[in-house]
């Protein structure tokens, strides 16, 4: 249907209903052709229109895999993205791809990744959209991450005493305890040379008897819920003195 009507300055004004799709009408009254005249559905897709499109790894961008973010394995992450039209705010629509396992990803969004079950490589995190009335206005950009092995911080241990007799029991202990990585952390503690009794050698601490005298030393193996170890050789040497309540063998 329609209605038109004359405005106060003799203009035409009114209104008509159609359906999506393109006329051509009739010569206007001038004698002159009237353009042509395109009915959209929705708004109509404009040849100079541009979709930008943004994907950032916590919360910056890491274009290339050259310039990837770094993480350790164990880490979480964030990707996130957005895309706009311009000048128009057309309607869009866009797809995840690569590394990017988002089945209806929207114009905008974000998703946490926790590495612990990832490989240790890098990783590509696409969105690629378009307008949903004009898909050859369209755009793609990336995101790259790489996850590397956990690593341990510095770690440090000694002996509770820097001297005891045969016999005597001595601790030897962390002395800070183990940063990076991902926990828990398992322990294994080694001598040398060997004590004559160990206890807790499992443990952050770890309980020994020696039955000679002389230096002792001990070392430290931390190992991450990824398998990532890293040794340290305890401060010392512990010196280990004659017990005249013992004798040495």
């Amino acid at each position: 249907g329609s209605a038109w009507g004359a405005d106060a300055t003799g203009g035409v004004t009114g209104w008509i209903n159609f359906n999506a799709g393109s006329f051509a009408p009739a010569p206007g009254n001038g004698g002159g052709p009237n353009p042509g005249v395109t009915i959209c559905s929705e708004s109509c897709p404009s040849g100079g229109d541009t979709v930008t499109v943004a994907v950032t790894a916590n919360n910056a961008t890491y274009a290339s895999a050259s310039s990837a973010l770094v993480v350790n394995k164990g880490d979480s992450y964030t990707i996130a993205w957005n895309s706009f039209t311009t000048p128009n705010g057309n309607a869009e629509t866009c797809t995840a791809a690569d590394d990017l396992a988002v089945a209806s990803p929207g114009v905008n969004g974000s998703l946490v990744v926790n590495s612990s079950s990832l490989a240790v490589k890098t990783y590509k995190y696409t969105i690629s959209c378009h307008e949903t009335a004009n898909p050859a206005v369209s755009s793609s950009r990336s995101a790259f991450v790489t996850v590397q092995a956990s690593v341990l911080g510095a770690i440090s241990c000694k002996a509770g005493v820097s001297s005891a007799r045969v016999g005597d029991t001595v601790t030897w202990a962390l002395t800070s305890a183990p940063t990076g990585g991902v926990g828990p952390y398992t322990y294994v503690w080694s001598f040398d040379p060997p004590p004559s009794d160990a206890h807790g050698v499992n443990t952050s601490s770890a309980s020994v008897k020696y039955s000679t005298i002389g230096g002792k030393s001990a070392s430290v193996t931390v190992t991450d819920s990824n398998g990532t170890s890293q040794v340290q050789n305890c401060q010392g040497p512990l010196t280990i003195l004659v017990n005249p309540s013992f004798i040495e063998f």
